[in-house]
C-alpha cells in the first residue's frame, strides 16, 4: 500500500463545540459525488452532539463547508445525534439512519452508567431525501420493543438485492436497571424503504455471565 494523497475533513478546535469529530462515514452517490457524515460536539458523549454533512465532487480531494440540516429535538424533547449512516436507494433517493439520545430523561448524566451498566433512552430515527441529500424529510421513529431496551445503532442499514432493508440493533439495559446484563443483537426488516418494520429476531446473544464488568 502506498499513500498518495491526504485530506482533513474536520480539524477539532479544543474547548469549543467543534472539539470532537467521531463516527465518520462516506457514501458514493448516484452522480459519483461523495457525501460524508460526522458527529461533532464538545466531546464524544455530550449534550451538543450534532450530525454534519460535507460533499465532494472530485473524489474526496476537496470538500464543501459543513452543513447541519438536522434538528436534535425529537417530539419536542432535547437530544443529541450520536451517529448517522446514509443508505442509497434508487436514483437520487437516500435514507439516513441516526441514533438519537434523550438528554432530558437524566439531565447531565453520561450515556452509559458504569454502576448499573444501563444506557440513557435512545431511539433509532430515519430521514428521507429524494435529491441526493440536499434536502431531508422529518424524523420518523423505528419502534423497538421493550425487550430490546435502549437500542444501539452500530452499523449501517443493509440493503439486499431484493430491496429489503435489514437494521442491526444491539440491546441495552435501561438506565436504573441493576440486574445482570445479557446483551443480544437483533435484526429488523423493512420491505417498504423503512416506513414499517418487522418484529425483531435475535441473531446473537450472551447466554452466560462471566462475572466481569
Amino acid at each position: 500500500m502506498r499513500l498518495v494523497e491526504t485530506v482533513t475533513l474536520h480539524e477539532g478546535v479544543p474547548g469549543t463545540p467543534r472539539a470532537i469529530a467521531a463516527f465518520p462515514t462516506v457514501t458514493t452517490l448516484a452522480d459519483g459525488s461523495l457525501l460524508a457524515t460526522c458527529s461533532i460536539g464538545t466531546g464524544k458523549d455530550t449534550d451538543d452532539l450534532q450530525i454534519e454533512l460535507r460533499r465532494s465532487t472530485d473524489g474526496g480531494r476537496t470538500w464543501s463547508e459543513a452543513e447541519r440540516p438536522f434538528s436534535s429535538e425529537l417530539d419536542g424533547v432535547k437530544g443529541s445525534l450520536k451517529v448517522a449512516y446514509v443508505t442509497r436507494l434508487d436514483g437520487d433517493r437516500l435514507l439516513l439512519c441516526v441514533l438519537w439520545i434523550d438528554r432530558e430523561a437524566f439531565p447531565g448524566k453520561p450515556l452509559f452508567d458504569p454502576v448499573t451498566e444501563g444506557c440513557l433512552p435512545m431511539v433509532v430515527i430515519l430521514s428521507d431525501s429524494s435529491d441526493g441529500g440536499r434536502t431531508w424529510g422529518p424524523w420518523r421513529r423505528v419502534e423497538t420493543p421493550e425487550s430490546v431496551g435502549p437500542p444501539s445503532l452500530t452499523s449501517p442499514l443493509l440493503r439486499l438485492p431484493s430491496g429489503r432493508l435489514l437494521l442491526s440493533i444491539e440491546s441495552n439495559k435501561t438506565y436504573l436497571d441493576t440486574s445482570r446484563w445479557f446483551q443480544h443483537v437483533v435484526y429488523m426488516a423493512s420491505d417498504d424503504e423503512g416506513r414499517t418494520w418487522t418484529a425483531p429476531w435475535t441473531v446473537a446473544e450472551v447466554r452466560a455471565y462471566a462475572g466481569c464488568r
